[in-house]
């Protein structure tokens, strides 16, 4: 569970954006933070093989899953592709990168192995 949004608006509640890159940040689970900046400054690192599996993945569609509310009514909800080996190994190259660079905050005072997230 993980969304991004202005870290200007987590401190006043609005959003006031006099440069054309505003910082987001991406809160995990409500246990982590970290940056757009960092995200997109780390992902440079990562080599063009990975870099080119976690583009395929972002535009590959998203599968829709049949679902039923309280009422037996049949809604469909969105749900992300399953992820291929070299994608998921980008993505564990990409965190473990973030973890390694220090652009990952612990919110709650404890902080865990990468190999824990």
């Amino acid at each position: 569970m993980a969304n991004w949004t202005p870290g200007q608006v987590d401190l006043v509640g609005a959003m006031e954006c006099r440069t054309p890159d505003p910082l987001y940040v991406l809160s995990i689970g409500g246990r982590y933070q970290v940056d757009d900046r960092a995200v997109r400054r780390v992902r440079q690192g990562l080599s063009h093989h990975q870099q080119a599996a976690m583009a395929l993945y972002q535009e590959r569609e998203d599968d829709f899953v049949k679902c039923k509310d309280e009422d037996g009514r049949v809604y469909y909800k969105a749900r992300a592709p399953q992820m291929r080996d070299d994608e998921a190994d980008a993505y564990r190259a990409l965190w473990r990168a973030l973890w390694d660079a220090g652009a990952v905050r612990c919110l709650e005072g404890r902080e865990k192995s990468v190999e824990d997230l």
